[in-house]
Order: C-alpha cells, then sequence, then structure tokens
C-alpha cells in the first residue's frame, strides 16, 4: 500500500535538528567545500528531511523525538554561518525511516551520465561555473588543485564522463572497515583507492 502523506517545509535553526544517531554518512572535505561553493553561488535549492517521530506511527514515547533522515552536510554548512535550514517535514514508521535512511545515496548512485547532455550544459554556463563541475565530474578538489592547474584538453574527451566502471555493493556492517582501507591509500579518487586496495592484497598474497 502506498505511504501517502502531506510534507511541510519549514524553516529551521540546524542547532536544534537532531542528527541520526544511525547515519551511516560520512562528509569528506571535497563534498563540505562543494556543497559549500553550490550554496554561495545559487543559495538553497534543495532541503533536508526530517521525520516528525510520532507514538501513533510505531516509536516509543523515548524515541519519539524530531530527527534527521538526509541533510547532516546542510545541517553542519548551515550551523557554521548561522543560517536557517529548508527542511522538509514528514511522520514515517521506524521501519520506513530505516529504508529511507539506507536509500538516499545508492538510489542517487544509480543514475547514469548523458555525456551529450551534459557537454551541452556546460556550454551555456560561465567559466567559473564549468570548471567547478569539471572539478566533480573529476572528483578534484576546487580547494587541492588549483583552476589553472587542471589539465583542460584531458576532459576533451566524452570519455572521461563515462569511463567503463562497475558497481560494488558492501554490507552496511562493513562500511566502516572499507572507509579505513580506502583512506589508508591516500587516494582522492575512490575507485582508484579501491583498486589499490586491490594491488595491496595480490602484491601480499599467494596462490595456494
Amino acid at each position: 500500500m502506498m505511504h501517502e502523506q502531506s510534507l511541510s517545509l519549514v524553516y529551521l535553526d540546524p542547532h536544534e535538528l537532531r542528527a541520526h544517531p544511525q547515519n551511516w554518512r560520512r562528509h569528506s572535505v571535497v563534498q563540505a567545500t562543494a556543497l559549500a561553493d553550490l550554496y554561495a553561488d545559487v543559495g538553497d535549492a534543495g532541503a533536508a528531511l526530517l521525520n516528525d517521530r510520532r507514538v501513533n506511527d510505531g516509536w516509543s514515547a523515548e524515541d519519539a523525538i524530531p530527527t534527521l533522515i538526509d541533510g547532516h552536510l546542510r545541517k553542519t554548512l548551515k550551523a557554521t554561518k548561522g543560517e536557517k535550514i529548508p527542511v522538509l517535514v514528514g511522520h514515517w514508521t521506524p521501519a520506513q525511516e530505516m529504508r529511507l535512511l539506507l536509500s538516499f545515496d545508492p538510489i542517487a548512485a544509480m543514475a547514469q551520465t548523458e555525456t551529450e547532455v551534459v557537454t551541452s550544459l556546460l556550454a551555456q554556463v560561465s567559466q567559473e561555473t564549468e570548471e567547478a563541475v569539471w572539478s566533480l565530474l573529476s572528483n578534484v578538489s576546487p580547494l587541492e588543485v588549483p583552476h589553472e592547474q587542471i589539465d583542460r584538453k584531458s576532459f576533451t574527451q566524452p570519455a572521461v564522463l563515462t569511463p567503463p566502471v562497475i558497481s560494488a555493493v558492501f554490507p552496511v556492517a562493513r562500511l566502516s572497515l572499507i572507509e579505513q582501507a580506502l583512506r589508508a591509500t591516500h587516494q582522492r579518487n575512490r575507485g582508484e583507492a579501491l583498486v589499490a586496495v586491490c594491488q595491496f592484497y595480490l602484491e601480499h598474497t599467494h596462490e595456494a
């Protein structure tokens, strides 16, 4: 049965928002910088998601506290600037909240890139915006690599936007271990970090 409800859009003090105790997303400096730059350029263009937990929806009286599902990085950035944050407020059961918490980013990551459309869009924006977008597409932080040092020619081939890739599904319970291994490689690109982990394993493991 479809869960139907009306969502309310409100502006709240980020300091008053309760972060989800089981939020599994960890935001890098690269991601925080990219979102802060976007806010500075266009302002608010999205909202956090808050579950107004209710006893009638299956929550205990102790846990019936409004809790963020999505938007933890936005909360942090807004709190730093002393600004209110736009929040969509709804109400979900514990099981529905868990599904939302686990699904947002993985579902978004399923999207694929239409190279011709991206190229067309880039032709319509300013050079500054174009460079910021290229930095995101190439997984390079604008703070770490100055724009003038980016090899623009290397980004002219469509293959850069749509390289052959595979998707890996990891158990949520093992994400902490996986993240530690990826960070240990000191690679900025997570794909390259995973390759480095595999190479290390092969170099230090002998077939029986």
